[in-house]
């Protein structure tokens, strides 16, 4: 996951505020449905200031369930922060019309997440769901493609070559944590976490994390084996070791 904090408030503060009502955009895209996808969410206080803003590279998916996935991160991030009545803007009829009820959940894919964000909803004091246009869900959708258009050029390496996007394309190795990234991380990296490449991004894994892990693998020599890697996020200190395939 890819994301930043916008005059971030504390979650003291919030959770000592339980009347105000917080508002949580979200969105969710994927570029050929199915496609590379991606989640993103922007919270709100009842002022109108940005507390967290967020997005997440979901790898290969569809846009309803990116819809849901953004719907799912938005509403445990708000339930972590201690917010209790939430307002909730989507631009996606659909899942609203599933998520209050007016109507049924039929797709295996999407089941789950429904499960799950109506479990997360009962969380809260209150919950007001509503469906917005695009126009006015502008903040999440630029997030959304944002975040795409940094996993397509984590994916070209930053101007590695057609062979060496050939081997990241055909290759599997695995990055795993070696440094926790801190407060300044916000997709939460910790030491020990580890994830698979196998000719794509995996889910879930920041894209500034991935970008500059897969610039070190596009820049190895063939002898190498195990190589580290920074987050390029300048605020996040997550540091990786990978493994090379044999």
């Amino acid at each position: 996951m890819t994301g930043r904090h916008a005059n971030r408030q504390s979650d003291d503060e919030i959770s000592g505020d339980a009347g105000r009502v917080f508002v949580l955009h979200t969105d969710g895209g994927a570029r050929g449905n199915p496609g590379p996808a991606a989640a993103a969410i922007v919270l709100t206080d009842g002022t109108g200031k940005t507390i967290h803003t967020a997005g997440r590279f979901l790898g290969r998916s569809t846009n309803n369930v990116a819809e849901y996935e953004a719907m799912v991160m938005g509403l445990e991030e708000a339930s972590r922060r201690g917010v209790r009545r939430l307002t909730v803007r989507t631009d996606s009829e659909l899942m609203v019309r599933q998520l209050n009820g007016q109507y049924k959940v039929s797709s295996p894919a999407l089941k789950p997440l429904y499960a799950l964000a109506m479990e997360l909803i009962g969380r809260f004091d209150n919950v007001d769901i509503r469906h917005v246009f695009r126009e006015k869900n502008v903040l999440a959708d630029e997030l959304v493609n944002r975040t795409l258009d940094a996993h397509g050029s984590a994916c070209k390496a930053r101007g590695a070559g057609a062979a060496q996007q050939a081997y990241l394309l055909s290759t599997t190795f695995t990055a795993k944590c070696t440094t926790g990234g801190g407060d300044g991380c916000t997709c939460g990296i910790c030491a020990g976490d580890e994830w698979v490449f196998d000719g794509e991004t995996p889910a879930g894994l920041c894209v500034y994390a991935a970008a500059c892990i897969l610039a070190v693998v596009a820049a190895a020599k063939a002898s190498d084996k195990t190589l580290t890697a920074r987050c390029a996020k300048p605020t996040c200190r997550a540091a990786f070791s990978v493994t090379l395939a044999n």
